[in-house]
């Protein structure tokens, strides 16, 4: 882990619709591969703060740690950044979605690493939980 890392942001993601995708696919002739890492995740309810931190998300290269549902933690974007695209939905009943649809794109070499206990350890000591 990058000792520069200080902090990092947490979103406690529930619910339907939260999914990382890996696709990888081979090229023989070059001798290549290319993974594309696709995020998607939803965050009910539109709110300033969160719309500041979504502002900066899109013009940053962040990476993300994904915690799966089995528990381990994969890096998504460790080499260019993740390039992400937010939709922000109002709803126009009480019982239709308001909130973002956050939707992250990345191009690797390999499949998304999943942090060795160690790393995880110091990975959760910077984390800050968004409420």
């Amino acid at each position: 882990m990058n000792v520069a890392l200080t902090e990092s942001f947490e979103y406690d993601l529930t619910g339907d619709g939260q999914v990382l995708t890996e696709s990888k696919a081979g090229d023989r002739s070059a001798g290549t591969s290319v993974n594309t890492q696709t995020i998607t995740a939803i965050l009910q309810g539109l709110d300033a703060d969160t719309s500041t931190e979504l502002n900066a998300v899109t013009k940053a290269y962040p990476i993300a740690v994904v915690k799966t549902r089995d528990g381990f933690y994969k890096v998504v974007g460790i080499t260019d950044g993740i390039d992400f695209s937010v939709e922000a939905t109002t709803g126009t009943t009480q019982t239709e979605f308001s909130g973002y649809t956050i939707t992250g794109v990345s191009i690797e070499g390999d499949l998304a690493p999943t942090l060795d206990a160690a790393t995880e350890a110091a990975f959760l000591d910077t984390v800050a939980v968004n409420v």
